[in-house]
């Protein structure tokens, strides 16, 4: 596997933010800060929790 050793969490975490982008934006569209919360949880990112709310 190309994701196997020490660089699979940051390869996860790239991967995780480029694609919460795109739900992000729908969730604050739609008022879904139960999502926004998931997704900063999930990406361990309480700046961008901040930034959101």
């Amino acid at each position: 596997d190309s994701c196997e050793g020490s660089e699979a969490p940051e390869m996860k975490d790239a991967i995780l933010k480029e694609f919460s982008g795109h739900l992000i934006a729908i969730a604050r569209r739609h008022a879904g800060y139960q999502t926004l919360w998931d997704i900063s949880c999930d990406l361990n990112d309480t700046m961008l929790l901040r930034t959101l709310m």
